[in-house]
């Protein structure tokens, strides 16, 4: 029977996580944009329930802005540990936090103890297989081995850069001190996260939620692994079977899903790192074509004040006072219509100088049309 835990938000992870973010700011990597740009994408399309899409983002923008002001590093620490290797997606902080890190544990004493135990106890290895992709083992079983020449390995690799190679060597050769040196670099960061968590809560709780019953539903149609389908639909796919899955929730990394099969710690075991847009994606992605929704769409367009607005907001993007004085409505009426309609996403939200600035959302609305052809002409 598999176990699965559902896990709680990891300071640790999600540090390391805002600063790498940080270091890259607007440049693309592997789906990672700034968290404007990314609200600025989803929120074009349908997938997303507009006002916890803009939840979501503002917490995690808020969370970023004040770990990154927390953590003091000199730009050549942020480009030893932070920049990405030329031929693989990740970063020597990634690979440390996901080789010593035991991602069950939020408390930083024992976190520390465990961290260092596993360095005792396996040495480099995990690390230099993490950051050497899955393949090491492959085609180098004795890498398993004490004694497994890495640097040896590491001058066969033609697809990794001098500069790379320098950096898995250095780290390589003293894994315990790089990894207490990033650990203690990011605390500060760390703390805040700690003491202000709590004010994302429910974000969090509702997340933790969702996946449990998703989980629950699947394991009730006998699925072998429950969480197995919501991480392949969800565009995550991952072929072994565990018997022991963990799930942590992320506010950092927002939609995207991350994997690590602890092999060489806990037999049959693995993580997924599950940003908190997904139940969001996976949900509504499932239900897109349903003609509950399309009915539901319908039906809100079917108010005259909510099809007003919307007409008004075909000429321009409008602020809620201006959409009051323009229909005649009051402040809280057009408030009423704006949750309504930002739920089904006809429009987008922005904030600016304090005001909530609203868009329709021209993409969802084209679908839906294309929808109501398809469903009544068979086009």
């Amino acid at each position: 029977m598999t176990t699965v835990t559902v896990a709680s938000l990891h300071p640790v992870y999600e540090c390391m996580n805002f600063l790498e973010r940080n270091y890259r700011k607007q440049e693309e990597v592997y789906g990672v944009v700034a968290y404007d740009a990314l609200y600025e994408s989803l929120s074009k399309k349908h997938l997303f329930d507009e006002k916890q899409l803009r939840k979501k983002i503002k917490a995690a923008m808020a969370l970023q802005k004040k770990v990154i002001k927390a953590v003091k590093i000199t730009q050549e620490e942020q480009d030893f540990y932070f920049s990405q290797f030329e031929s693989y997606e990740c970063s020597i902080a990634k690979d440390l936090c996901y080789a010593y890190i035991d991602y069950k544990t939020t408390d930083l004493t024992m976190l520390r103890e465990q961290a260092l135990s596993l360095m005792d106890a396996y040495g480099h290895r995990p690390f230099q297989m993490i950051c050497c992709s899955d393949d090491i083992t492959m085609e180098n079983p004795e890498a398993l081995e004490e004694d497994f020449d890495f640097i040896g390995y590491l001058r066969k690799r033609q697809d990794l850069s001098s500069d790379d190679k320098w950096r898995m060597i250095e780290v390589s050769a003293d894994v315990r001190y790089h990894f207490l040196h990033l650990l203690e670099l990011m605390e500060p960061g760390i703390r805040i996260l700690q003491d202000e968590i709590e004010k994302y809560q429910d974000i969090l709780t509702a997340f933790q939620d969702y996946v449990q019953t998703t989980i629950k539903k699947e394991q009730a149609l006998g699925h072998p692994i429950a969480i197995q389908t919501f991480c392949y639909d969800a565009y995550f796919a991952q072929d072994q079977r565990q018997e022991d899955i963990t799930i942590i929730p992320s506010i950092a990394e927002l939609n995207a899903i991350g994997w690590l099969k602890r092999s060489l710690i806990e037999a049959d075991s693995s993580i997924y790192i599950i940003g908190v847009l997904m139940d969001d994606s996976y949900h509504r992605d499932k239900h897109l074509s349903a003609k509950e929704d399309l009915l539901q769409g319908l039906k809100i367009l079917s108010d005259n004040s909510k099809f007003e607005i919307l007409k008004e907001l075909r000429k321009h993007t409008m602020y809620g006072q201006e959409i009051a004085d323009k229909l005649k409505l009051s402040k809280a009426t057009v408030s009423h219509h704006m949750n309504a309609l930002s739920s089904a996403n006809f429009i987008t939200i922005r904030e600016e100088k304090k005001k909530i600035y609203y868009t329709m959302n021209e993409d969802y609305i084209r679908n839906m049309l294309s929808r109501i052809e398809e469903e009544l002409l068979g086009k």
